[in-house]
């Protein structure tokens, strides 16, 4: 009778995680490398393809001005 209490209060066995589906570990960079990959891998495409270029340049130049707005905004009312 002892045997039948203790298997029914055990915890079923967990499934080990990853298996099959586990994909090998890839190095831990920081984050300054991955800044620098980041930036070479924009220079590249920024270079290849003109698409990409010109909507590149457009979103940067509504950023800039986005910010321009909100300084003058903010700084408006120091000259009143």
């Amino acid at each position: 009778m002892s045997d039948a209490q203790t298997t029914e209060t055990e915890k079923p066995a967990k499934p080990k995680k990853g298996g099959a589906n586990k994909q090998p570990a890839q190095p831990k960079y920081s984050r300054k490398t991955l800044r620098k990959v980041g930036r070479e891998k924009r220079a590249e495409r920024i270079l290849k393809d003109a698409e990409f270029r010109k909507a590149w340049f457009e979103r940067k130049a509504k950023a800039s001005e986005t910010r321009k707005v909100g300084w003058r905004k903010r700084h408006a009312k120091a000259k009143a």
